[in-house]
């Protein structure tokens, strides 16, 4: 019943055949009991009774009822931050009017820290639109160490007409000390880079009694942003499925006081869904 597992992302597979089974097709739900005698067609299975008492609680529109009844993945899981309809209307949302110039261009990063991770790297305009994404895999032999990604960072913002003066920002993950090379380099060469390490805290006074991290404070706002501006009409649709898949994959939760929020741990998510949300 995860839309978010490993399960979920097979079952949407293009090669995977699923056989649904809606309880409103089986025999007892759509015939009912037999008036004479008062039995359901087979002494198995969900009865219109049941039905009903689902659709009183927990309702028609619960992931449950969709899962139980109706035979139909929940579009989310009830503590997963991002959900499948916020990831959705981004989808379906049309740029704006905007020609992109490169003082409202950014570019972020996420370095490969193991073999099967990927390094990532995005290409967004203020205005919400998604321009590029450049994709290597940890084992490449072009990124494995942090002047070749420094080489392709530079190399996809001069594609955008970006230089070290003209682009709006250059946010590199830096958690544990990955990326510093990068980081470095650019710094050297002129380039506004910020360095964004998860684990500290939220860099705005109002957002510390809120999140538990930065982790957690970018992710939520990253939610409000897919959910009001972020517009990836444009996006391949491959592109759309791995994002729709990695966003949607980190649960939250409160602290043990209960008054701050924060993701689950990067690893459990790597477990559940099998790898890393490098994207």
């Amino acid at each position: 019943s995860d839309p978010t597992s490993e399960f979920h992302r097979f079952c949407r597979d293009k090669e995977t055949h699923v056989v649904r089974l809606d309880a409103y097709e089986f025999p007892n739900v759509k015939l009912g009991r037999d008036p004479r005698t008062g039995l359901y067609p087979l002494p198995y299975g969900p009865t219109r009774e049941w039905v009903e008492e689902m659709k009183r609680y927990p309702g028609e529109n619960s992931g449950q009822f969709m899962f139980k009844v109706r035979g139909i993945f929940p579009k989310s899981a009830q503590d997963t931050l991002i959900s499948y309809e916020v990831m959705a209307k981004a989808y379906e949302r049309k740029p704006p009017e905007c020609e992109h110039p490169p003082g409202r261009v950014s570019i972020g990063v996420d370095i490969a820290r193991f073999g099967s991770d990927r390094t990532v790297l995005f290409v967004i305009c203020s205005c919400g639109a998604f321009l590029d994404a450049v994709v290597r895999d940890g084992s490449d032999e072009a990124t494995k160490n942090e002047m070749a990604i420094t080489g392709l960072l530079l190399a996809t913002a001069a594609e955008r007409g970006l230089d070290e003066k003209g682009a709006r920002q250059v946010a590199i993950d830096n958690t544990g000390g990955y990326g510093s090379g990068v980081i470095d380099r650019c710094r050297e060469l002129g380039w506004r880079v910020r360095a964004v390490n998860f684990g500290e805290g939220p860099d705005r006074e109002d957002d510390q009694e809120k999140y538990a991290n930065k982790r957690a404070q970018l992710w939520w706002l990253m939610k409000e942003w897919l959910e009001e501006k972020a517009s990836f009409s444009e996006m391949p649709v491959e592109l759309q499925d791995i994002l729709r898949d990695e966003a949607t994959s980190p649960k939250y939760r409160f602290t043990s006081n209960g008054q701050k929020i924060q993701l689950e741990p990067k690893e459990e998510i790597k477990k559940r869904i099998g790898s890393s949300p490098d994207y």
